[in-house]
């Protein structure tokens, strides 16, 4: 800036008139007191000019912080703002990236019945999991039924193995009633299945035991059901939360990308070369080297001082200084 140019040789000029009339003083034997008052009022002067460009130059440093700073939030808000998009979509679904949450978790409760067999009574197992509306949680059964191994003409014994399913509580109750029910022979007398799937298997004879043989047909029935009145409240598991950070880092790292890719093609932001055009604009007036040649020549200054005694003249009265020996 031309200013700051003028600024400098202004002060570099009233340094080297300052110093000249220190010289000037350090050469006469006899100086007025008004010669010394003038140099004081000098220096004052310089002082108050550093004064005024250090001023500048911190209301520039302000300046030209703030308008950086600006510029580095307008690199990363794009990104923040697509980071904190996805964070609030996965806080959403319950599954905040890196902090375990605490979960409600209710009982399910997993009956397994099997006729013409000892393990014919319910078994019980335990097992918490989230619940998220009960209105999902749907009461499921399969039950699988298997036949009798029958030897066919060409030597070898079959069965069949079919799997009913069942949603519709009003057909699982019923189901149960039957297979507790020994005498019940039809186990699935006016009961409805969602749906079956049937497989045929071959063994050899060699393949079987006589007890496999004499087994008689059967049916096996999973049950499973849950009592939301035994719940738990406990942080979701380890590593269910590192599975759903690193999902959030993956989804991140794609976005981030995706953005980073639209603004190399859209956008014309250049942080660098706005930050180098933005300290041109704003740069420091440098004086440190005028401020050291200022600081030895009120040395000089003081020097010269010490080296003069102040006389009064009786008569008139005015002040006079005459050199030391």
């Amino acid at each position: 800036m031309e200013n700051d140019i003028v600024l400098v040789k202004d002060i570099s000029s009233s340094i080297d008139a300052l110093d000249k009339k220190i010289d000037d003083i350090g050469n006469d034997n006899i100086i007025n007191h008004s010669t010394i008052k003038d140099i004081e009022e000098d220096i004052a002067r310089i002082n108050k000019k550093i004064k005024n460009i250090d001023n500048k130059n911190r209301k520039r440093i302000s300046i030209k912080n703030i308008k950086i700073f600006g510029t580095l939030i307008r690199l990363v808000l794009p990104y923040v703002v697509v980071s904190g998009l996805l964070f609030g979509v996965f806080a959403i679904f319950g599954d905040i990236p890196f902090v375990r949450q605490q979960q409600l978790k209710i009982a399910e409760r997993k009956i397994v019945m099997e006729t013409k067999s000892d393990n014919s009574a319910s078994k019980n197992s335990y097992k918490s999991y989230v619940v998220k509306d009960s209105g999902e949680q749907d009461n499921t059964a399969s039950v699988v039924e298997t036949t009798k191994w029958e030897k066919k003409a060409d030597g070898y014994y079959y069965r069949a193995v079919t799997t009913y399913y069942f949603d519709d509580q009003s057909f699982i109750d019923p189901l149960i009633k039957n297979l507790e029910n020994k005498d019940v022979t039809d186990k699935f007398e006016g009961i409805k299945s969602r749906g079956t799937s049937t497989q045929y298997e071959k063994k050899s004879p060699k393949d079987l035991t006589d007890a496999d043989l004499a087994k008689d047909s059967t049916i096996k029935l999973v049950y499973h059901t849950h009592d939301e009145s035994d719940f738990i409240i406990e942080a979701q598991s380890s590593s269910q939360n590192t599975g759903g950070s690193i999902a959030y880092l993956l989804g991140a790292a794609i976005l981030l990308f995706g953005t980073w890719g639209f603004r190399m093609e859209m956008s014309d932001f250049e942080f660098f070369e706005t930050i180098k055009l933005i300290k041109e604009r704003y740069p420091n007036i440098d004086i440190e080297e005028l401020k050291k040649v200022f600081k030895d020549t009120k040395i000089k200054f003081k020097r010269v001082q010490k080296e003069q005694v102040s006389l009064i003249d009786p008569i008139d009265n005015k002040r006079s200084i005459i050199r030391g020996k």
